[in-house]
């Protein structure tokens, strides 16, 4: 049987401040991976159990999450509780079983309240729109086998008979854990292109008589404290906290019993930074309420008065919300049940369990085997200033309010943002999605197996689904889409060579967020809808149709739906209908680059064997015709300059696949020519004025050089470009 084996680490942070930012300790806490596979290797009906590197068998769910075309299991998902010390790491097999799965002596139930939520959103003109979302409620026993659940309800929002806001609210709950995890997304569907919004409300009751305390973590530097500490602050009135477009949570002085006496005259606040969690206790329970990343849609605010839980994704104090069609508001939160009168201390550490989840680290080689495109194995001993560089790449600031969210108070171009004054930009600068940074991301955390690259590929991927891609829209040719390059978000044209959709299906791989693959599907239908409608546009570049083949080969990969099939042949036999020194002679010659490894990941699903014929034809055109004299492709022809290099994405990558496919090293000594000048900084990629460290920067460096350095390293000739 093929090794099953994946690592859980303990997920912190150390630095300046004596606290750790991290849980202490992590008891059953829900851990949830996917566990690739290779083609043939594990039938879906084989029974299988987890196992310790200590030789215990973990109470676990496993189920087959996606197949191979043969029937066999591509990916396994894994539920199961975890007991992790901070700074502690430790490993898990999948094993057959071993005889009758093990059944608990008394009933298993899930956390069942609370079970009722209204969600409502006040409007300019002083209307409010409610509705109300209800799960089931009271015990529920676990279904066979079940260790975690997931429910979802339909929030719809009408006015006159019409929907105006529409989404789902999602509760997910487990058999060994006293919490559950709720989402919320709602999307404009109204008849507007723009609605002005005052408030949004996401409201319901806690199980709980009359709460007799409330607490809150309260972050400061004080004048006689010379590094950053913590208190616990315990109330019987309700506080009232506030998140900026940072993150930074604050809450009223007053409320924490606090003096500004307390503060040297430059840290005297009005509000003081806290916890993103609450706590709220009776003589039966105490509840932990946790708002974590609360800056996506800024400013946001929680808190609980008497049993009623208040979470506001848009307060009505702030500026009012220019909230635009088919753009989703999304809020994810945790609620945790402990026995009364527990700590702070303890309240703490569960809140940043969930704010520094345990971090899975599985074999790239199992990535590999499952069908994955990382080539370039992770040896930072061997090519240390190899990877220092693709590492800073991505060393750009990524919050999850980096781009703008669309409202009023950013409804300016980017050439107006740029044109303000640094100290009077918005703290979430516009970024850029070219190149796919959720793929990017997806791949360099299976490659290196770093959690940091797994949040970045979250935030990214969720940023696309919720405030980039247009769920509704009166233009039938943006429904379904992504604006190019999502800088403005909904606002502009929508067009194949622009739209990313293989990192929503490597994060649905990696998380099973059945979101993502909606999305990634919906995505991939608006291309199919260019290519039967709008073809030409879809042929009028090497790129246009090189981003199609990506996007839809990523889906047929994982779906093996047809339609993604006949899209492929529409584009792949248009292309292979042209003679070389015809593939686009014009274009740049990036946007051939791209072309070419578009056709080729296609080439495992249709024509292969033609297509291995024509790339190499087509990158010989390329080198006896595109190349200036210091080897550079260029961008465009200019016969002072005798050419004219600007952007070289994808041509390595191009050149890489034609040695792979013919052995002939002369395409990959050109390859490392352009490597060479890569390395002596000539500008690969467009970068924006307004900040170096560009999403679109990792996201390119990681599509172009990744094939080129595994056949680099192969040859050796990796080894004299360290120092």
């Amino acid at each position: 049987m093929n090794d099953l084996s994946f690592e859980i680490r303990s997920n912190y942070q150390l630095g300046i401040s004596l606290i750790p930012w991290g849980a202490s300790s992590y008891r059953r806490f829900p851990v949830r991976l996917s566990l690739p596979a290779p083609p043939c290797a594990h039938h879906p009906d084989q029974a299988l159990e987890l196992w310790a590197e200590s030789g215990e068998r973990v109470p676990s769910e496993i189920r087959p999450f996606i197949l191979w075309p043969d029937g066999s299991v591509r990916a396994w998902e894994v539920w199961f509780p975890a007991d992790l010390n901070l700074g502690e790491k430790k490993r898990y097999t999948l094993k057959p079983r071993s005889g009758e799965a093990e059944r608990p002596s008394e009933p298993i139930l899930f956390l069942s309240d609370p079970a009722h939520f209204s969600v409502s959103v006040l409007l300019s003109d002083g209307s409010r729109l409610a509705a109300e979302a209800g799960f089931s409620a009271g015990p529920r026993a676990a279904a066979p086998g079940r260790l975690a659940t997931d429910e979802e309800q339909p929030v719809v929002l009408e006015r006159e008979g019409k929907s105006w806001f529409r989404g789902a609210m999602i509760r997910r709950t487990w058999t060994f854990y006293p919490g559950m995890e709720l989402s919320l997304r709602l999307m404009n569907s109204g008849p507007a292109d723009s609605l002005s919004v005052r408030e949004v409300r996401w409201e319901f009751d806690l199980p709980l008589g009359s709460p007799t305390r409330q607490m809150v973590q309260q972050l400061f530097h004080s004048a006689d404290r010379s590094i950053p500490s913590a208190r616990f602050v315990e109330n019987d009135v309700s506080f009232v906290l506030r998140a900026d477009a940072g993150g930074t949570r604050v809450t009223d002085i007053a409320a924490l019993k606090d003096s500004v006496s307390n503060y040297p005259p430059y840290e005297r606040p009005g509000a003081v930074a806290v916890s993103p969690w609450l706590a709220v206790g009776d003589a039966s329970a105490s509840w932990l309420l946790l708002v974590d990343e609360a800056s996506e849609r800024f400013p946001k605010g929680w808190r609980i008065e008497g049993r009623r839980a208040v979470v506001e994704l848009h307060p009505l104090e702030a500026h009012p919300l220019g909230w635009r069609q088919g753009m989703s508001l999304f809020q994810r939160l945790h609620l945790v049940r402990f026995p009364p009168g527990l700590d702070g201390a303890a309240l703490n550490t569960e809140a940043w369990a969930w704010q520094r989840p345990p971090l899975p680290r599985v074999d790239a080689d199992r990535y590999r085997a499952s069908g994955w495109r990382i080539p370039f194995r992770y040896e930072p001993e061997r090519f240390p200033r190899t990877e220092n560089v693709l590492r800073t790449a991505f060393s750009f600031s990524w919050y999850r309010g980096t781009f703008w969210w669309g409202d009023e108070s950013d409804d300016m171009s980017l050439a107006e943002h740029l044109a303000l004054p640094p100290d009077q930009r918005h703290r979430a600068r516009p970024r850029n999605g070219e190149y796919d940074i959720t793929g990017a991301s997806a791949k360099e955390f299976a490659r290196t197996g770093r959690g940091e690259f797994l949040r970045m590929c979250r935030n990214a991927a969720e940023h696309l689904l919720y405030t980039d891609f247009v769920g509704v829209s009166d233009d039938p040719w943006k429904e379904g889409g992504v604006p190019a390059h999502c800088r403005e978000h909904t606002r502009g044209a929508a067009y194949p060579s622009h739209i990313w959709t293989e990192g929503l299906t490597l994060y649905y791989q990696l998380t099973g967020d059945r979101r993502a693959l909606e999305v990634a599907c919906r995505i991939g239908d608006f291309i199919l809808k260019y290519l039967h409608e709008r073809f030409p546009i879809v042929t009028a570049t090497a790129r246009e149709g090189g981003w199609s083949l990506i996007a839809l080969s990523a889906l047929y990969d994982l779906t093996r739906e047809d339609r993604y099939l006949d899209g492929i042949r529409l584009i792949v036999d248009a292309y292979l209908n042209l003679a070389p020194d015809r593939f686009f002679p014009e274009n740049g010659s990036f946007m051939v680059g791209i072309g070419l490894v578009g056709i080729d990941r296609a080439r495992p699903f249709y024509r292969g064997g033609d297509i291995r014929k024509f790339i190499p034809s087509v990158l010989d055109w390329q080198i006896e015709n595109r190349r200036t004299g210091e080897g550079l492709f260029d961008f465009h022809y200019d016969s002072e300059k005798e050419g004219a290099c600007h952007i070289q994405v994808g041509m390595p990558e191009a050149l890489d696949i034609g040695y792979r496919l013919t052995g002939n090293e002369r395409y990959l000594r050109v390859a490392f020519r352009q490597f060479q000048f890569w390395q002596a900084g000539t500008l690969f990629h467009v970068v924006g004025s307004e900040d170096s460290k560009d999403s679109r920067v990792a996201a390119a460096t990681q599509f172009t050089w990744m094939g080129c350095l595994e056949s680099f390293a192969e040859k050796g000739w990796l080894d004299r470009m360290q120092f």
